[in-house]
């Protein structure tokens, strides 16, 4: 009853009522998990109860999954709540908690799913509770849901024309889940999905699927296929609904990211140069794509961020992809219709061709580019100063372009013509912000590794200026920030006085800011780059800056979550993080955050290496925090989890707080992952193309037109594509290693770690000999060696494979270049001679 009653507290509009009812629901659900999670349940189903609590108690219900030992007994309710035919709401929190019950125990779960699928009264939610199924599992890194062939062909049946279409749309969001992660390696099945998709019409969902299929089907794509999905396509981009139109396009984007994917050497299949053969019919339709309206436009009153053109975007990210592709091969149809395209009065045509054109610097030949950029620069210049917004708009992202990825085509006299034009007109006309942005982004590249004083404080002083006139909140805020962010870190040493200034300008606007919009990120984005320049130069404003990061921290913002760790690392032993405890615990206990929980663990690991041992108030309440995600079930979770805790193991040793059971943890969570990888990549890559999809979400704004990302802080580009076990091993490694030589520093090493030390050298043999493991692993046994020779020899004598394993780590470190991996390799060869 305490559940219920403070479940309806929280509909109070007494807001202290309401953040007393939080909290104490809150601490019920870490005290007691199991009751919580029962009690939640059986709100769900009572009909008696307001709408507001029973759909309030689902996602309560949903955040507390899994709950291992009371699932089967919460799978009645969760279902019988996914039927209910009066609450759309409910239904969709019943089908999160059931997809997580799936996951836990997808033999018991899918029947009864299944079983709902034959009632007359389906609902969308039941069938996109089958793509979280697939969301969840793939999360995992898990690779093919066993048994998921019969959920697929279920909900294929939806995709039928006779169906309802807000039945065939929720089939089509479910299947775009589903697809990557239970067609196995029959073309049979890989056709039938085919099939079915190219029949499914041209709504938005269908679409999106189709790009999926054409992925995941690819084998099973042929001349005739093509030819549909270009037809297709063509209907839906002369139809009358915009997001179809987009996604019309956008698939061909996604199948060329796969196609780039293939050609990158990936073992999951070759390519087949599907479009290549395509191109002569694709490239008129993206072309045509390419010179859609907004349905705002009206000449002369044009605003970028007001009146984009969303089919014009995806247009041009899809011209981009193909080019990659195809290469030289594209160049004839593309310059073709720039050409003709740029002698029109429209000033939209016009606009159209400078996109076609910047589209193209990347994929062909620069042999094949570079004569047409030399002789496009006179006009792209004059464009840049002096047309009107769209063209100028193009004409600065395609300069952006052509210094990205043709520099060589521009020489030092024509940047240094176009430096100055794009100041002018970054002062005089604000809304080109990103634009001109990417353009300079482009020229700084190319003028200097490192910024002096003068060109920095220009573009600086024309940045800022910019900046306190564009709309707060807005995309051009945005942009002019990121710039700002670019130009920090390219900033000489001799302009940290004019960071200084800059920084208490950051401070001042971020005050105004609303918590959670576009331009707060892009501040705290700049803000992060500032303190880490500034360093311990940040400690006379240290007080201003905490309260603000507190502030916006509390809210789940990411980026001043981040922020909070640099704050840690500049100051070192002066932080004080009073002020930033409870957002930064808060957002930890909140893995349904993903962004804001993986900031969170991050920036508590910086904490902790900037304090050591004086970390020890806060380190009971963070590992109490963090513990939960090393059993939940997320491997995302529980890797992030476990390289803060590596940090905590480092500051604490063997002070750390329920040392013994986080121990215990993560020896049960690498034991099947260090199984699952022992048997080989199995699954992992045939799930690997599944991101595609989904691959060009992006966190705030995106950019009007692609361009480049320059990672400057945080987890950086993906780059190339690893085992999520791999990754998650290899820090249960390097966390122990940080454990041991934290408890040698503190005076010996505790039999617990001692054990779980033998623990991490039986994985040295899974996890190979690439250069971090081979210094970590040869660490590992040296220190064991020191601390506990009896159980080093006990293991070596039960373990043969690791006794072969370390034979061949001696090898390769006895010939490695670093000195003290050498000296490591040389101390465990005495002892085994000894």
């Amino acid at each position: 009853m305490a559940v219920l009653g403070n479940l309806l507290h929280c509909l109070s509009t007494d807001a202290q009522a309401r953040e007393a009812a939080e909290q104490q629901l809150l601490e019920h659900q870490q005290r007691d998990p199991a009751g919580f999670a029962a009690s939640c349940a059986a709100t769900m189903c009572d009909g008696s109860q307001p709408p507001q609590a029973r759909q309030l108690a689902a996602l309560l219900l949903k955040n507390t999954l899994p709950v291992p030992g009371v699932e089967g007994s919460l799978q009645g309710p969760v279902l019988q709540a996914l039927a209910d035919s009066s609450d759309a709401a409910l239904r969709r929190g019943a089908a999160l908690c059931a997809a997580k019950l799936a996951c836990s125990n997808f033999a018991a779960v899918a029947p009864q799913l299944l079983a709902l699928c034959r009632r007359p009264d389906v609902t969308p939610e039941l069938l996109s509770c089958f793509g979280q199924i697939a969301e969840h599992w793939q999360c995992s890194g898990a690779g093919l849901l066993p048994g998921s062939a019969e959920l697929m062909k279920a909900t294929l049946s939806f995709l039928s024309l006779t169906k309802p279409a807000p039945l065939r749309g929720a089939a089509a969001e479910a299947l775009s889940l589903l697809v990557p992660v239970s067609l196995g390696a029959t073309k049979e099945a890989a056709g039938e999905v085919l099939a079915a998709t190219l029949a499914a019409g041209t709504g938005e969902a269908e679409l999106r699927l189709l790009g999926v299929a054409a992925c995941e089907c690819y084998e099973a794509l042929g001349t005739p296929q093509l030819q549909q999905m270009i037809d297709l396509c063509r209907g839906a981009l002369r139809g009358t609904g915009e997001a179809s139109q987009v996604q019309a396009v956008e698939l061909w984007e996604t199948l060329a990211a796969y196609e780039l994917y293939l050609l990158d050497g990936k073992p999951s299949g070759q390519c087949r140069g599907l479009l290549q053969q395509a191109l002569p019919n694709l490239m008129p339709l993206l072309l045509e794509a390419l010179q859609a309206r907004p349905s705002t436009w009206q000449s002369g009153s044009w605003d970028p961020e007001e009146d984009a053109s969303p089919v014009q975007e995806a247009a041009c990210g899809a011209v981009i992809t193909v080019a990659k592709v195809t290469g030289d091969a594209c160049v004839g149809p593309i310059l073709q219709f720039a050409s003709a395209a740029m002698s029109s009065q429209d000033e939209w045509q016009r606009r159209s061709a400078l996109l076609a054109f910047g589209a193209l610097q990347d994929g062909p030949s620069t042999q094949a580019l570079r004569p047409f950029v030399a002789s496009a620069l006179p006009n792209l210049l004059e464009a840049l100063r002096s047309h009107p917004v769209p063209e100028a708009s193009a004409a600065a992202w395609t300069l952006g372009r052509v210094l990205d990825k043709n520099p060589g085509s521009v020489a030092d006299e024509a940047q240094a013509v176009l430096f100055d034009a794009a100041l002018r007109r970054l002062r005089a006309e604000a809304a080109l912000a990103e634009e001109l942005c990417y353009c300079l982004d482009g020229l700084v590249d190319q003028q200097a590794a490192v910024l002096e004083p003068v060109p920095f404080g220009a573009v600086l002083e024309s940045l800022l200026a910019a900046t306190q006139r564009a709309l707060p909140q807005s995309r051009t805020q945005h942009a002019l920030l990121s710039c700002l962010t670019e130009l920090l870190g390219r900033a000489s040493e001799e302009c940290l006085p004019q960071m200084e200034s800059l920084l208490d300008e950051v401070l001042k606007q971020a005050e105004l800011e609303q918590v959670g919009g576009a331009a707060a990120r892009g501040l705290f984005c700049c803000l992060r780059v500032l303190i880490v320049r500034l360093g311990p130069r940040v400690q006379s404003r240290s007080s201003a800056v905490s309260s603000l990061l507190a502030r916006h921290g509390a809210a789940g913002e990411e980026e001043a979550i981040r922020a909070m760790g640099h704050l840690a690392a500049a100051l070192g032993a002066n932080f004080e993080g009073t002020q930033l405890w409870p957002a930064l615990l808060a957002s930890i206990r909140r893995p349904d955050i993903p962004e804001a929980c993986h900031a969170s663990l991050a920036a508590l690991g910086d904490v902790a290496k900037a304090l050591g041992a004086a970390f020890a108030p806060a380190a009971a309440a963070a590992v109490a925090s963090l513990a939960p995600l090393l059993t939940g079930g997320n491997l995302p979770n529980a890797l992030r989890a476990t390289r803060c805790l590596g940090a905590i193991f480092q500051a604490m040793g063997g002070a750390t707080p329920h040392l013994e059971e986080l121990l215990t943890a993560l020896q049960s969570l690498a034991g099947p992952a260090l199984q699952d990888l022992g048997d080989g990549p199995g699954g992992s890559d045939a799930a690997a193309p599944s991101s595609l999809g989904r691959c060009y979400a992006r966190q705030g704004p995106q950019p009007r037109l692609p361009r480049s990302h320059h990672a400057l802080l945080g987890e950086g580009s993906r780059g190339k594509e690893r085992d999520p076990k791999r990754d998650f091993l290899e820090a249960v490694l390097f966390a122990i290693e940080a454990l041991v030589v934290s408890c040698q520093q503190q005076g010996g090493v505790p039999p617990a770690v001692q054990c779980i030390v033998a623990f991490a050298i039986t994985m040295l043999p899974t996890l190979g000999t690439g250069p971090p493991v081979l210094r970590s692993g040869l660490r590992l046994v040296g220190r064991l060696a020191e601390e506990a020779t009896g159980v080093l020899r006990r293991l070596l004598l039960e373990r043969p494979t690791v006794q072969d394993h370390l034979q061949k780590l001696l090898v390769l470190g006895g010939s490695s270049p670093n000195t003290s991996v050498r000296n490591e390799a040389s101390k465990i060869q005495k002892f085994l001679s000894g």
